[in-house]
């Protein structure tokens, strides 16, 4: 019985039983988090030029096509209108809003990541 155990203890060695897995580093964790927080920004700015459509429509104007140019400085303008955005702006980038409501970018950047805003489906962002 003595030599059954020890050889069932030798082959769980042998076969890597036990064995630690390699943890995600700290860094890795650290560049997904900022990432989902670029994602969720650009959420927040897809519903903001979302409301810009609505509030429009409610005030019975006719939409026209507009486009915000995005800077750090000046927040995501047009002409005199300003894109309300609450929390951090891009710094870069265009939003279209297209006369029909549909939401468009291009080159958009938030702290530092580079996003794409489709007018459906996932937002993505990365380095």
């Amino acid at each position: 019985m003595k030599k059954f155990v020890g050889f069932a203890l030798l082959l769980i060695l042998i076969s890597g039983c036990g064995e630690k897995k390699e943890d995600t580093s700290a860094s890795e964790e650290l560049e997904k988090t900022r990432i989902n927080t670029a994602t969720d920004i650009a959420y927040g700015i897809k519903k903001s030029a979302q409301l810009y459509y609505s509030e429009s429509l409610l005030l019975g104007t006719t939409f026209t096509e507009t486009t915000f140019t995005c800077s750090e400085t000046n927040g995501c303008v047009s002409g005199k209108e300003k894109l309300d955005i609450y929390g951090t702006v891009p710094t870069a980038g265009t939003i279209t809003i297209a006369k029909d409501g549909k939401i468009s970018s291009k080159g958009i950047v938030i702290n530092g990541y580079s996003c794409d805003i489709p007018n459906t489906g996932a937002i993505t962002c990365k380095k």
